[in-house]
């Protein structure tokens, strides 16, 4: 194409007019089956024996496969449902997906070009986070700060807390290191919010326990002067009756049968109420 005859010939124009240096440039063609590669060249100067400029070496590398892994790798940060942040070793961001926005309060356009280490601050020194990733990963005290609680400076000025993480990986630019923001405020507003909960229905779980112990005794009152009535009433008229009479009376000294009792202290016990996330417990048989 006319375009790229166009653009290789300013290349090589670079390389005449730089003698001894190397000219990067990167081109997309068709090849011969219809297909779009990407291709990375370097061009040098070979000097001849006075100095000057004897022919143009080109060295041509086809990084399709390469250049292809790198969009999907950008595509899945994209899609994560967290903030994602690429970063030279420096701690440069050169990347910043959308989710991003919501926990720094600026675009990916405005955070790229940005030192990440401007925007952290680590709570465990309570200054910004030195994020030296070369002695961030190989040294063992490094290792300590791959995934640990730190805060953002968010762009209104108020301190947010993150769950922060990162993974190196190696790309056609060099290494670089990809970070994971998790925005926790939610999570430890819902956990103190489960917290209160459950202390609020131990409270209840506790009152309920001694009513219930209250009203098993005040049920069980009127029963006892029952039952000491019609034994009372069994030892003066017990020959002066049948057989049949006398079990009627023997009954309610007895008193109810082993099920019934349990049956009973069962109901009384299901007013408990479980915490969140467990069943309520199962009445006794």
């Amino acid at each position: 194409p006319r375009e790229l005859a166009e653009e290789r010939h300013h290349a090589d124009i670079e390389a005449l007019s730089s003698p001894g240096s190397v000219v990067h440039k990167e081109y997309v063609i068709t090849d011969a089956h219809n297909n779009k590669k990407v291709v990375q060249t370097k061009i040098l100067s070979i000097l001849d024996e006075q100095g000057q400029v004897d022919y143009l070496l080109e060295i041509a590398e086809d990084v399709t496969q390469r250049k292809n892994q790198e969009q999907r790798l950008l595509s899945t940060l994209e899609s994560a449902p967290t903030g994602m942040l690429m970063l030279k070793i420096n701690g440069d961001i050169i990347y910043a997906n959308s989710q991003a926005e919501k926990i720094f309060g600026l675009s990916p356009k405005e955070l790229m070009g940005r030192n990440v280490e401007q925007l952290i601050i680590d709570t465990v020194v309570n200054e910004n986070f030195n994020i030296d990733l070369e002695y961030f990963f190989n040294s063992q005290h490094g290792q300590n700060f791959k995934k640990r609680k730190m805060y953002v400076n968010h762009f209104s000025g108020q301190l947010i807390p993150i769950s922060f993480a990162v993974q190196l990986v190696q790309l056609d630019e060099g290494m670089m290191a990809i970070a994971s923001l998790v925005d926790i405020e939610e999570h430890e507003k819902a956990a103190e919010k489960i917290r209160r909960k459950n202390c609020l229905l131990q409270q209840s779980n506790h009152d309920l326990e001694q009513f219930a112990n209250i009203a098993s005794h005040d049920m069980q009152e009127p029963l006892r002067t029952i039952i000491a009535y019609v034994e009372l009433l069994q030892a003066h008229v017990k020959f002066q009756l049948d057989e049949e009479s006398n079990e009627y009376l023997r009954r309610p000294a007895i008193g109810p049968s082993p099920p019934a009792r349990q049956a009973r202290q069962g109901r009384l016990r299901s007013g408990r109420r479980p915490a969140p996330g467990r069943g309520r417990p199962a009445p006794a048989a």
